[in-house]
């Protein structure tokens, strides 16, 4: 049963810490383009939940200074009964989150989980919560823990800080953003030589917080694809599906004009040399 307890405080410490530094890095609330140029109507409740944690940096700050500092305090004996008592709600409200506005199932998943080791944790140290709350003059006992040596501890309690800390900062930088010179939100202004100009996306979307994602503006859908951008010579390729190269959809090169950009190449599907003029716009514009 220690070695249990042992066991979901420091998982339960690890993960939450982890969620923590993903707000301060970046790779949780960011929004792609695409997402914010969408009618509020056809946003999904994961984006809109990400939207509006993410508005206010501030806010989503607190939040994450309440996870690490929360995840922390497990690591401690004398402060785990508390960590646990702050976290638990904290991670209740996730759990209500992930469930109403349809985040993701892994979410979902992990989230439990979490607040599983959690109530264990809560469920041992049961006596001292009985003591303190329901009890008239409560005594705080102290329950029965491992007692490791404390450069072991010392070095655990460093590794749960560092290793989420590191992880989420290469996920945002490194993971979720791979930027070109191309990034951001393009209204295609004209096409010219394809057979199926009118088959052409009304916006295109290179996206900065997804790497090689980008994303065709139908007026009726969008559709994601995977680009490379190769800055030596300005060439640019689009497969079909994102993250994968299958299908190679597109092969050309781009160039500046003015505030405009100008791409030129061979849509596979059409055989055809096209050039599309794209000029930048604000999201939401």
């Amino acid at each position: 049963m220690k070695q249990l307890y042992t066991f979901c405080r420091g998982f339960a410490a690890f993960m939450i810490i982890q969620y923590g530094f993903a707000k301060i890095n970046g790779s949780q609330f960011t929004v792609l383009d695409s997402v914010l140029d969408k009618r509020l109507e056809d946003v999904s409740g994961f984006w809109l939940t990400w939207y509006y944690f993410g508005y206010s940096q501030a806010y989503g700050w607190i939040i994450a200074l309440v996870q690490i500092v929360g995840g922390m305090m497990l690591l401690f004996h004398r402060s785990t009964l508390l960590g646990a008592l702050v976290l638990f709600g904290a991670m209740g409200n996730i759990i209500f989150i992930n469930l109403f506005f349809d985040i993701s199932t892994s979410a979902m998943t992990a989230a439990f989980v979490i607040e599983a080791a959690l109530a264990f944790i809560l469920w041992y140290n049961r006596h001292t919560l009985i003591s303190a709350f329901w009890k008239r003059g409560g005594v705080i006992m102290q329950v029965d823990n491992i007692h490791f040596p404390a450069p072991f501890r010392w070095l655990t309690r460093v590794m749960i800080l560092v290793i989420p800390a590191l992880f989420t900062y290469w996920v945002a930088n490194f993971n979720n953003r791979h930027p070109t010179s191309i990034d951001g939100s393009w209204k295609v202004e004209s096409v010219s030589g394809a057979r199926t100009a009118d088959m052409m996306p009304e916006r295109i979307y290179f996206e900065y917080n997804r790497a090689y994602m980008t994303v065709f503006a139908y007026p009726d859908s969008n559709k994601t694809h995977h680009f490379v951008v190769n800055e030596s010579d300005n060439s640019l390729s689009i497969w079909d599906l994102w993250l994968r190269k299958d299908d190679l959809l597109f092969a050309g090169k781009f160039e500046w004009e003015s505030e405009s950009l100008m791409v030129e190449g061979l849509f596979l599907q059409d055989s055809v040399s096209t050039k599309l003029k794209l000029s930048r716009m604000r999201p939401g514009s």
